[in-house]
C-alpha cells in the first residue's frame, strides 16, 4: 500500500511539473506577433523551440528571429548568434561564457552566443535580482552575462518574423499569441530605422474603407525628410511632411500643412530632439498612400511605420 501511495505521489508530482513548464506555450508562425508579459524589472524563463531562419527588416543589417517591430527595445534575437534586452537599456557588462559586443557602449551593443541558426530550442533564463542571463541553446550554456538596466523596460510584444514552432514561458509571465491575421508589411521593412526597405519610398493600397495609423520620428544627424502622401480620388495631398536640418533642428512635424509642436521636445537649451509620433486618418477603398523617408540619418533611428485596420 505504501509503495502504491509512493508511485501515486510521484506520478501526481511528474504531472504538476509538466503542468507548470508547459502551461504557456503557443505555436507560431513567420509574421506571428505575441507577447511573454516579462520586463527588465522581474525574472523569468522563456523558450523558442523551433526553426530560426533570419528575415530582413527594415535598415537593420542583420537578419531578424525574434523582433519587437520597433526599435528593438524588446527582445531582439538575430542571425550570427547574437540577442539583445531593451536597446540602449539593458547593458551586458560582463561574460562569464560568450562575448559582448561593443562592451559599455550605447549603440551597437549586444550579446554573442554563437550561431543558432536552423532548428534547435533556444532558453533564456533572466534574474533581475542577480543581475544575470543566461542563454541556453539545445540545453547547452552558450551564454552566460551579467547584466545592468538602466531602465526596466516592457519585453512583452513581439513578432516571430523568422522564426517558427512553440514559444514557451517557463517562469515568470505568461504567453498570449496576437495578430493571427498582420500582415508581414507591419514588421518587414517598415520597422523603425530608415523606413520602408532603408531610405526611399513604398506605397500602400487600402484594400477595403479603413483607418490607416502612421508612426513617425525624424531622428537624424544630417538633412532629412519624412513625408507621407495619400492619394484619393485621383486627387494627391501632402498629409504629413517633416523637415530637419540636423540633430538640434527644432522642425516640427506638420499635419496638412499646420506644425504639430508636440512633435518635438527641448531636453536643454537649444538642444531638440523628436518625439514619436502616431497619427491615424480614414482610407476608403483604392486609396494609395506613399511613404518616404530620405536623409543623412548618421547615428539617428527614424522612424516610419504603419498599421491598417479594416472597417
Amino acid at each position: 500500500m505504501k509503495r502504491l501511495l509512493m508511485l501515486m505521489l510521484m506520478l501526481m508530482m511528474l504531472l504538476l511539473s509538466v503542468n507548470l513548464v508547459w502551461a504557456d506555450e503557443i505555436k507560431v508562425e513567420p509574421g506571428d506577433a505575441f507577447s511573454l508579459n516579462i520586463s527588465a524589472g522581474s525574472s523569468w524563463k522563456i523558450e523558442f523551440d523551433g526553426t530560426f531562419s533570419g528575415v530582413k527588416c527594415g535598415h537593420w543589417a542583420a537578419k531578424r528571429y525574434i523582433y519587437d517591430g520597433k526599435n528593438n527595445e524588446s527582445l531582439d534575437l538575430f542571425e550570427f548568434g547574437r540577442f539583445r534586452l531593451g536597446n540602449r537599456k539593458v547593458s551586458f557588462e560582463q561574460a562569464k561564457v560568450g562575448n559582448i559586443h561593443n562592451p559599455g557602449g550605447n549603440t551597437n551593443h549586444w550579446a554573442e552566443v554563437g550561431d543558432f541558426s536552423g532548428t534547435h530550442c533556444v532558453r533564456i533564463e533572466y534574474d533581475a535580482g542577480a543581475g544575470r542571463c543566461s542563454f541556453y541553446v539545445d540545453d547547452n550554456l552558450n551564454g552566460d552575462f551579467i547584466v545592468r538596466s538602466r531602465t526596466t523596460p516592457d519585453m512583452s510584444r513581439l513578432v516571430a518574423v523568422g522564426f517558427s514552432g512553440f514559444v514557451r514561458v517557463l517562469d515568470g509571465g505568461t504567453a498570449t499569441a496576437a495578430d493571427k491575421n498582420s500582415s508581414m508589411d507591419d514588421v518587414i521593412g517598415l520597422g523603425a530605422g530608415p523606413g520602408a526597405a532603408g531610405p526611399g519610398s513604398r506605397e500602400f493600397t487600402a484594400p477595403s474603407a479603413g483607418i490607416i495609423a502612421v508612426t513617425a520620428k525624424l531622428s537624424t544627424f544630417g538633412p532629412a525628410r519624412l513625408q507621407v502622401e495619400i492619394i484619393s480620388g485621383g486627387n494627391k495631398r501632402d498629409w504629413l511632411v517633416w523637415e530637419r536640418s540636423n540633430g538640434i533642428d527644432p522642425s516640427p512635424l506638420k499635419l496638412d500643412g499646420t506644425e504639430v509642436p508636440e512633435s518635438m521636445g527641448e531636453r536643454s537649451p537649444g538642444d531638440y530632439s523628436p518625439k514619436e509620433m502616431v497619427l491615424e486618418e480614414k482610407l476608403e477603398k483604392g486609396d494609395k498612400v506613399i511613404l518616404t523617408l530620405t536623409g543623412s540619418f548618421g547615428a539617428g533611428t527614424p522612424i516610419l511605420d504603419y498599421k491598417f485596420k479594416k472597417q
